[in-house]
């Protein structure tokens, strides 16, 4: 097994250590998660099932003993109630009330294994001798105290997803800048027999277009691209359009691609 400084377990095992991470198990027991991420973990890297077995029976005792202290605790408040009740009520009014449910409590232990940090401890100590563990952060990441690393976007498939809409006087172009974009690149074909034309180019996600207005209904066509900083075009562009002409009504909105 190759040697690794304890800068480099540092690195990969911050403090607290992952254990000291969980719920306290004087409180609540651990839940499903937890013990789900623990045994695909075990599983990975080899941990002796004997510690997975001891983990389940502790956390299970502290489960049922966290669920006996809430009955306990609703109990209490349902005979305080009961109390007032008796001691304010109207004279002779009956006042009817029930006994403890048994079924509210589990079922009590005899003999149970403690020592449930203890159990944390050794299975952290097993996993620290594997060298494949040392160099993954897999316990972490699934309990998530550690970040995953963050993925890079697919710039195919990132869009403007744009939106055009004719208020009577103007189009509003709106759309999206999906990181890394920083610009939404314009173009438009009013259909007047120049082709598709530059409009804007915006660090923004909404650009008013005061171009004039034709005297009869004409379909302006807008194709509205993503570019980076460096002003490269990343992913697909987005077209939309929309049709105007001078003192028309509000037309709302219409969806782009």
């Amino acid at each position: 097994m190759a040697s690794r400084s304890k800068t480099q377990k540092r690195i990969n095992h911050p403090e607290p250590k992952w254990w000291r991470a969980l719920p306290d198990p004087k409180k609540i027991e651990m839940g499903p998660r937890v013990y789900d991420t623990l045994y695909v973990v075990r599983a990975k890297y080899g941990v002796p099932e004997a510690l997975f077995a001891r983990l389940h029976e502790s956390n299970t005792a502290i489960a049922n003993l966290f669920n006996c202290r809430e009955a306990v605790k609703q109990l209490a408040k349902y005979y305080t109630e009961l109390q007032d009740l008796l001691l304010n009520a109207a004279y002779n009014e009956p006042i009817s009330f029930e006994r403890i449910n048994e079924k509210l409590f589990p079922t009590a232990y005899t003999k149970v294994k403690g020592g449930l940090l203890g159990v944390l401890m050794e299975i952290e100590a097993a996993l620290n001798k594997n060298e494949e563990y040392l160099q993954d952060q897999s316990i972490g990441i699934l309990l998530g105290y550690i970040l995953p690393p963050k993925s890079s976007p697919d710039l195919l498939k990132l869009s403007a997803a744009a939106t055009a809409k004719f208020t009577g006087g103007e189009v509003i172009i709106s759309g999206k800048l999906p990181k890394p974009a920083k610009y939404l690149y314009i173009l438009a074909d009013r259909n007047d027999g120049h082709g598709q034309v530059f409009v804007e180019k915006i660090a923004g996600a909404k650009f008013i277009d005061r171009h004039e207005l034709p005297n009869h209904p004409v379909t302006w066509t807008y194709t509205v691209e993503l570019q980076d900083k460096d002003g490269i075009a990343i992913g697909k562009v987005s077209v939309v359009s929309v049709t105007v002409w001078k003192g028309h009504a509000d037309q709302g909105e219409e969806g782009g691609n």
